[in-house]
């Protein structure tokens, strides 16, 4: 019985070892979706309300929960800079608020989600914004 050519089998096995490993890195690091972006990034948002760190905040009692589902994703795009903006409700104990999280862009090298961060002040009708940045949008 004749056995194939050693040489070609080698090479065989190492080509569909190398595609096999291109194939993994290329979805180790994809970036992820939109959707899992807002859903990560509304996570980590709150979690900081629920920590009471904003004093802006503590007015309004014990943070309870986020409402609201979707994303925006800008109209244009000029300068190459992606961002997602989330409409939600922050309902507190005593109050709920209206809040817009921005969602941006990782600085380089950045591995985790950053801490948010509110904007300006709580206005009446407007509501309050949070900026959150993600290191894999």
């Amino acid at each position: 019985m004749r056995s194939g050519n050693p040489a070609r089998v080698v090479i065989g096995a190492a080509l569909a070892a190398g595609i096999l490993l291109i194939a993994s890195l290329i979805f180790l690091n994809r970036k992820p979706s939109r959707a899992q972006v807002a859903h990560e990034s509304q996570a980590a948002v709150e979690a900081f309300l629920k920590a009471g760190v904003e004093p802006a905040f503590a007015e309004f009692g014990e943070f309870k929960e986020l409402t609201g589902e979707g994303f925006h994703k800008p109209v244009w795009n000029i300068q190459g800079y992606d961002y997602i903006t989330l409409p939600r409700q922050a309902r507190f104990a005593k109050k709920t608020v209206d809040l817009t999280i921005h969602v941006t862009e990782g600085s380089p090298g950045q591995t985790n989600i950053g801490t948010p961060r509110l904007e300006g002040t709580i206005a009446p009708y407007q509501g309050a914004t949070i900026f959150v940045s993600h290191p894999r949008f």
